[in-house]
């Protein structure tokens, strides 16, 4: 009996310390309090209609204030920081219709991605945020064309 309990002990203590050697990594450790705080955050806020414009900022505003909250300005990237801003100074006309299926995909990663490892979800989501943000600059861009 007692050789079972030093085994068990022995065992969770091995668990523990490879899931500490994993977690060395100061970009998978950040990824993982990001990801927490994203999912945190997309419970306490939601339910979301995408479909509705008031939704779809208001999302984009959450997810964009935890990121750079997480990183620090000097850390995150430049380009959600860019849209952050875009967002927060937007004007009555933007429209951000098009992003409904990228808003979706981020919030389903948030939510259904349990069997997945944590660090990939983290960058699953960062890829879909990076589109999103370059969709965004994309559009900024080619209204300030057209008023151009």
């Amino acid at each position: 009996m007692l050789t079972i309990i030093i085994l068990l002990v022995a065992t969770i203590s091995l668990i523990v310390a490879s899931q500490a050697f994993r977690w060395a990594n100061e970009e998978e450790h950040k990824s993982l309090v990001v990801l927490i705080e994203l999912q945190r955050l997309d419970i306490l806020y939601g339910p979301y209609d995408f479909s509705k414009e008031e939704d779809r900022l208001a999302y984009l505003e959450v997810i964009f204030r935890c990121l750079i909250e997480c990183f620090g300005s000097a850390k995150c990237p430049k380009d959600f920081i860019e849209v952050a801003q875009k967002i927060k100074s937007r004007s009555s006309e933007a429209d951000y219709s098009f992003l409904r299926e990228t808003l979706e995909e981020v919030h389903r990663i948030i939510n259904h991605n349990k069997d997945q490892e944590p660090v990939e979800t983290a960058k699953g989501i960062f890829v879909e945020l990076h589109k999103l943000a370059r969709r965004i600059n994309e559009m900024e861009a080619g209204s300030q064309v057209l008023k151009d």
